[in-house]
């Protein structure tokens, strides 16, 4: 089968192309007028000075699709980052499709879907696509218009894989301590650390491509990741849970456009004792990467070395000008009792797998949730 490549499927569609790093200002002028709109909450992402910064901590391979009018102007965009995972036991490629935004829909709707349609039924043609098995994304749940347009419009099959809610934690309540025989160790001996982190996530799915691999290419590719401090968490030696502290603001910066009234309410509680942003303000959030239990942890003690983690990694990043803590909580592995001691703020959201049929692939049911998902990156 001859294979054709990604700026030549783009060819075959009326004002789409590859962006280049000459697109980049008009792209991040283009996200800005594009929020992320849910009925209560509107955040805008910034990608100022460079768009693509975001992608390339995420993988060497990524994608960005570009829809013009016919004079010229930017009417839709849309990224697909692909890279290598371990995934029940074998390597394979992984491919999030993200930054899907679009402006005057009469005109690119039509367009857009046929676009994604047909690069989805045809990605074993496609050179940097042949070897992707799954294809996911994620949607705020909030977004009513989004869920309504994928449970009766779209032609693509979006199969819900797993909720989970974005905790952003602002404050540890002064009567919440953590009482356990839980330690935590500030930058762990790395050489015990990735061995804890290929051992925990081997029965994960969607992980990392090895430990050693994915810690250097942070290092390499996270802009900061190095000058952010990591927590251990051990019990009697020996080390059950870990996190690394990281924020993408050198890439991307939240901007609260508007928020719901209840959490005004809570933001000017609050303003006494902690500093937090208002509307229109940048929201400054340090996240929980790497977040990792040692596998077969009891209950009691993974909520415990989460709360202990949350704990130090707010001391931290309160001490370091952010407004919050936050990280991505699977329902199917809720770390829920460890909030509970710290006033903290949810926002649902959806992971989808998408192909190109609205019939589920068979081996959806048997997937673990996705260790290698990192909520920073979206």
């Amino acid at each position: 089968m001859d294979l054709i490549s990604l700026s030549e499927f783009c060819a075959g569609f009326k004002g789409v192309s590859l962006a280049t790093s000459e697109d980049s200002a008009e792209l991040c002028d283009f996200f800005e007028t594009k929020a992320m709109k849910g009925e209560t909450l509107t955040l805008t992402y910034l990608r100022r000075p460079d768009f693509f910064g975001l992608l390339k901590a995420h993988s060497q391979r990524f994608y960005v699709f570009i829809l013009r009018s016919p004079s010229g102007e930017i009417i839709g965009a849309g990224s697909i980052v692909v890279r290598r995972a371990r995934h029940l036991g074998q390597t394979i490629d992984v491919a999030y499709l993200g930054d899907l935004r679009v402006t005057k829909p009469k005109l690119s709707a039509r367009i857009w879907r046929d676009f994604y349609l047909t690069l989805l039924n045809q990605r074993l043609q496609i050179s940097e696509l042949k070897d992707c098995r799954y294809f996911y994304t994620c949607i705020l749940e909030d977004n009513q218009l989004a869920q309504k347009a994928l449970e009766t419009k779209s032609p693509l099959g979006y199969h819900l894989f797993e909720r989970y809610q974005m905790v952003n934690v602002f404050y540890q309540k002064p009567w919440a301590r953590v009482k356990s025989a839980l330690t935590c160790v500030s930058h762990p001996p790395q050489k015990d650390l990735l061995s804890f982190l290929r051992h925990s996530h081997r029965p994960l799915g969607f992980d990392f491509e090895g430990s050693e691999h994915e810690w250097q290419w942070r290092e390499q590719h996270w802009p900061g990741f190095s000058d952010y401090p990591s927590f251990g968490i051990y019990r009697a030696g020996e080390l059950i849970a870990f996190s690394k502290l990281w924020s993408p603001s050198l890439v991307k910066k939240i901007r609260l456009d508007r928020l719901p009234k209840v959490l005004q309410f809570f933001f000017q509680l609050l303003s006494p004792i902690i500093k937090l942003p208002r509307q229109g303000e940048e929201f400054r959030v340090v996240y929980l990467s790497l977040l990792t239990f040692k596998e077969g942890i009891g209950e009691q003690d993974r909520q415990d070395a989460m709360s202990l983690l949350l704990s130090e990694g707010l001391k931290w990043s309160k001490g370091h000008g952010f407004h919050a803590l936050s990280f991505a909580d699977f329902e199917s592995f809720s770390l829920k009792a460890s909030v509970a001691g710290y006033l903290s703020h949810k926002t649902p959201l959806k992971l989808y797998f998408v192909d190109p049929t609205r019939n589920p692939v068979s081996d959806f049911s048997k997937m673990p949730a996705p260790s290698g998902f990192e909520m920073s990156l979206v």
